[in-house]
């Protein structure tokens, strides 16, 4: 069903007109990425639909700096955000995050972010998911960005394809690598880490940013249903975003239910 109504909401848009190869492949995957909300509203309402097997959970968090992918979106202040998440028996999934915000120069206060995907288990205890995200800022549209991804997780590691054909609305389209993992020191007490690695492509005629990767490093404190995280997060970026990267200390605590 979901399947039908994401090719229908192509086809109603779909332009034929003579094109190159790699322009038409470009046209098709912005009119596809466009549609990612509501296939992804779509596949929510299946997932509402039936109660069989599904997880509800969530929490709430503040952080001392809201750094995305090695970008500080909070300009080193502190935010509050939540997460919501919809796990289905099948291995369909949704669900959404939101996150006050603070950006140099742009009037906006709050990034909400959705997302759907499909898991499966493997024999070896492994899992592997793909989907789409996408992420929408009420105050400032033109930040809005979809994109697809794909991963490999097992219990203390996950790793992460993200790609999108215009990343925070800028006339490009990105990869991210995102690898994470945790390593146990003692019950409650884990090592974590995380390694991202962002690289964009221009289309013709658009100027483009050049490679930008992003560390994390910490120790978190499990006690009940609370989290707590202290990571040093440094970033590396050569010249063409305009976002600020970040080499500091940040505090994190997290309430899950």
């Amino acid at each position: 069903m979901l399947a039908r109504l994401c090719n229908r909401l192509q086809k109603n848009v779909s332009v034929h007109v003579p094109l190159s190869d790699r322009a038409s492949y470009h046209i098709h995957m912005i009119v596809l990425m466009k549609n990612f909300p509501l296939c992804i509203a779509a596949l929510s309402s299946l997932f509402i639909a039936s109660n069989a097997l599904a997880q509800l959970s969530g929490s709430v968090s503040a952080v001392s700096d809201y750094v995305y992918r090695g970008f500080s979106l909070s300009q080193g202040n502190p935010v509050g955000q939540f997460t919501l998440n919809y796990d289905h028996g099948s291995g369909l999934y949704a669900g959404a995050t939101g996150s006050s915000i603070n950006m140099k120069g742009i009037n906006a206060d709050l990034e909400l972010l959705t997302y759907a995907g499909y898991a499966i288990r493997l024999d070896n205890g492994w899992n592997w998911d793909s989907g789409a995200l996408s992420s929408y800022f009420p105050r400032a549209q033109q930040l809005a960005y979809h994109e697809l991804f794909i991963g490999l997780s097992s219990d203390s590691f996950n790793g992460k394809l993200y790609y999108s054909p215009a990343y925070f609305g800028m006339p490009i389209h990105s990869l991210y690598y995102d690898l994470n993992a945790s390593y146990p020191l003692a019950e409650t007490v884990s090592l974590v880490g995380h390694g991202g690695l962002l690289h964009s492509y221009s289309y013709a005629g658009a100027a483009s940013p050049h490679a930008h990767f992003d560390l994390r490093l910490g120790v978190g404190v499990n006690l009940k249903s609370w989290n707590f995280q202290a990571a040093w997060v440094s970033a590396h970026q050569q010249t063409g975003y305009i976002m600020p990267t970040p080499h500091e200390l940040v505090l994190s605590a997290m309430n899950s239910f």
